[in-house]
């Protein structure tokens, strides 16, 4: 799905408009993320010309998605695994 020149044409103008952008990317990321574009939330909107770039957030669950030309990509943004205090020892490896 291509993203619509309104987006385009506000971002080059520096006048992103919040919900009129944000409901075309709900949209194209609807069947990226497994959800209906009104239960996705759209953040750090990053749109320029010919490529953009956002965060879609739905039922928990946060996506990167790109756009470049007609192609838009969403992949799941995991959350960072915990690292164990220092000083702690390590997991030993189960034995059989």
């Amino acid at each position: 799905m291509r993203i619509p020149s309104i987006c385009l044409a506000l971002s080059l103008s520096g006048t992103l408009a919040a919900s009129g952008c944000a409901s075309q990317l709900q949209t194209a990321s609807a069947g990226h993320v497994g959800c209906p574009p009104q239960e996705i939330q759209i953040a750090n909107k990053n749109i320029g010309y010919g490529v953009s770039s956002w965060q879609a957030t739905c039922r928990g669950h946060e996506f990167q998605c790109s756009a470049a030309s007609s192609t838009v990509r969403c992949t799941e943004t995991l959350p960072p695994v915990p690292t164990a205090p220092a000083g702690a020892p390590a997991a030993a490896a189960p034995t059989q």
